[in-house]
């Protein structure tokens, strides 16, 4: 199966907002999408989620890609999560989902996503 469009997940001091994407990665292993938190303090950690249930690197299946970068003048976070998924028949309508855990003085907070669902095809094959 392979992802022919979708959605990238994208993050704004908080709040989700959800921008196109128009091409697989890689036949293998598709590029679902990016989650970034932009200009936050304190930085914190990014967690992908496949129908409410949390995802972790599988080899062959699920890469997690996570880059954390600090501007030198404002010392704010810029972190960027890029999920490959091998997409097989049971994605088919399944959400996805990320989220921003933060770390503060007040405790921890999470801020969620809206779901993503991706168009997903599978060929067919006849034996």
């Amino acid at each position: 199966c392979g992802k022919i469009n979708g959605s990238s997940i994208f993050w704004n001091n908080g709040i989700a907002r959800v921008s196109g994407v128009s091409k697989l990665t890689a036949p293998d292993g598709t590029k679902l999408g990016d989650c970034i938190s932009e200009d936050s303090y304190p930085d914190g950690n990014i967690t992908w989620y496949r129908n409410g249930k949390v995802l972790h690197p599988l080899e062959g299946a699920v890469v997690i890609i996570f880059k954390k970068e600090m501007d030198p003048v404002t010392q704010l976070y810029t972190m960027t999560s890029t999920l490959e998924y091998k997409t097989t028949k049971a994605d088919i309508q399944m959400p996805f989902t990320c989220s921003v855990t933060y770390y503060g003085p007040t405790g921890q907070k999470t801020v969620y996503s809206n779901q993503a669902v991706f168009d997903i095809y599978c060929k067919s094959f006849n034996i």
